[in-house]
């Protein structure tokens, strides 16, 4: 069986990462760090998401599901197809949660609900 690290695992690594590379990064960097970061092996590292139907591995396709979560949470933006950037909102040595995301969110329909 193949370990990947779920999306929301991968969180606080890409926020790390991204850190650490100066603020910005294209997908295929975050992920090359990552793997490095949480000593994933080459096997997880290199499986593939949908064998014969894409080359986007399991680990790319879940490092990119986080990105649009952090993106939700406003501390990352894409700033072009693939390469990714922190915000202002981010701080360095932030922690970001799938539980803070989730409360972001109910935050913000509750916000959208209330003004309409």
């Amino acid at each position: 069986m193949i370990n990947t690290p779920k999306f929301y695992d991968l969180m606080t690594p890409v926020l790390r990462v991204l850190e650490s590379l100066g603020g910005s990064a294209h997908l295929l960097e975050i992920t090359e760090h990552i793997v490095n970061h949480l000593y994933l092996t080459e096997k997880a590292s290199k499986y593939l998401n949908n064998p014969g139907r894409t080359h986007q591995t399991k680990l790319e396709c879940r490092i990119y599901h986080a990105n649009k979560y952090l993106c939700c949470y406003g501390v990352l933006k894409e700033i072009e197809p693939d390469i990714w950037g922190l915000t202002d909102k981010y701080k360095p040595g932030m922690t970001v949660t799938h539980e803070h995301i989730i409360k972001a969110a109910m935050e913000n329909l509750t916000t959208q609900n209330n003004s309409a």
